[in-house]
């Protein structure tokens, strides 16, 4: 887990029972099920840079960045040149 020293304007990083919480302001933005090794993301309707860079912080140990094209939000698997992209959309979980 980062360094809350170290960690961009808004974010905090929320540990509890079974998983771990990052907020950016008022919105968790990924959940982590610590139990099941996955997932949950959401912007709170905002599709932002900073929201996206502080989203990939916590994905970084997952080997998951979400990145952005001509708008368009996905989910990308860091260093395999074989994975298909997956469609950004809030809510969306991944184990």
């Amino acid at each position: 887990m980062p360094s809350s020293k170290r960690l961009p304007k808004g974010l905090s990083i929320n540990p509890m029972e079974g998983k771990i919480v990052y907020r950016l302001y008022d919105t968790d933005i990924v959940t982590i099920d610590t139990r099941l090794n996955g997932f949950t993301l959401n912007t709170g309707g905002h599709y932002t840079n900073h929201t996206k860079k502080c989203m990939n912080i916590a994905l970084l140990p997952f080997g998951f960045n979400v990145t952005q094209k001509q708008g368009q939000w996905s989910i990308d698997k860091v260093d395999q040149d074989n994975y298909r992209p997956l469609n950004y959309y809030d809510g969306i979980t991944i184990y």
